[in-house]
């Protein structure tokens, strides 16, 4: 039986999967190189609609989606590490995205994230729910917490304001951002090789859950 404690946990999970560069990369790279309200909105929105499509159909594709899945994360990573080595190499706090990236912004929320996988593992035990309702509406939770920072500048746009204004006097804080993007990279490289090569790679996450 569902209980439906499991909407405000996964909630709670969504927002403190930001702590992980793979997912909250996406997150500070919205944040911190788009000033537009309404683009904050559909990048936030995009991300929870996707989410929901993988809670929804996870549970009749199972398995198949691992291997589509692992690509397309080795290829945000490849792409978000160009990003993130011309952001580097610009040397200055820039909150500028470059010019070959346009499109990064638009992939990051299009792709799933890993949370959506991690979250599928804590409360179903793999990659499917028990009815397509039922995982949509867990990653829909889960995606609302993973987008709260990006809804709360957007409702708040004097924050980003202060954000970005940090960013651009503060070189700590620019290497920070540049730092966490890396180690974005480097996990959604690792979870994408291991979506593709390792079928049962999730055991070992079951096994701390439990």
């Amino acid at each position: 039986m569902l209980s439906f404690w499991i909407y405000p946990v996964a909630f709670v999970a969504g927002f403190l999967f930001n702590i992980n560069p793979a997912c909250g990369s996406g997150t500070i790279l919205w944040m911190t190189t788009n000033t537009s309200r309404w683009r904050l909105l559909a990048f936030a929105s995009l991300r929870i609609f996707v989410m929901a499509m993988v809670g929804a159909t996870a549970a009749s594709l199972g398995t198949t989606i691992r291997k589509p899945w692992g690509i397309l994360l080795l290829l945000i990573a490849a792409y978000l590490l160009y990003t993130t080595v011309r952001q580097a190499r610009a040397g200055r706090a820039t909150c500028a995205i470059p010019n070959g990236s346009r499109r990064l912004p638009w992939l990051l929320a299009l792709i799933p994230p890993p949370s959506a996988f991690v979250g599928l593992v804590i409360f179903y035990g793999g990659f499917g729910a028990p009815s397509p309702l039922q995982g949509a509406i867990t990653l829909v939770s889960v995606g609302l917490g993973l987008t709260l920072p990006v809804w709360l500048l957007a409702i708040f746009p004097e924050r980003q304001g202060l954000l970005l204004e940090k960013l651009s006097i503060s070189a700590r804080f620019h290497r920070t951002r540049l730092v966490f993007q890396f180690l974005g990279v480097t996990v959604l490289a690792a979870i994408g090789l291991a979506f593709f090569f390792i079928q049962q790679f999730h055991r070992p996450l079951m096994a701390l859950v439990h």
